[in-house]
């Protein structure tokens, strides 16, 4: 299987995934799929092999905008975020508050719970330490 068959599986995987319709007759096979046996030989139809690949680039460019814009709206919320963690004292209280071991009186369930939120919180200063190197 070359790798426009595997371009063309993965768009029309990706299309169904969307709820859109399929490009065309060659992302529609009986499962959805394109298979080997309905690939566009380029020295038959260079044409059609020309605008199957200028539509999925058009495809694949509307895709890469959407997914900028929401990268775009990710970060105006990470940043002010990211500025509350690391003012001074922040981390010390969470780690304070949330750790296992400085509630005693919790049962194993409340105890996993907070093991479960110190997690989250190492997790979210290694994500904010990689950031800032």
């Amino acid at each position: 299987m070359g790798f426009m068959d595997e371009f063309r599986r993965g768009r029309a995987a990706a299309r169904a995934a969307r709820g859109a319709p399929p490009l065309d007759q060659s992302d529609a096979g009986p499962d959805g799929m394109c298979g080997a046996d309905e690939r566009i030989e380029d020295a038959e139809q260079p044409e059609a092999h020309i605008a199957e690949l200028k539509a999925a680039l058009r495809e694949l460019t509307e895709y890469a905008e959407q997914l900028q814009a929401r990268v775009a709206g990710l970060e105006t919320v990470a940043a002010p975020l990211a500025a509350v963690l690391l003012m001074p004292g922040v981390k010390t209280m969470l780690v304070n508050r949330f750790h296992p071991d400085r509630n005693p009186q919790a049962n194993a369930e409340q105890r996993a719970a907070y093991g479960e939120a110190l997690r989250v919180i190492n997790e979210a200063y290694a994500v904010i330490e990689k950031i800032q190197a």
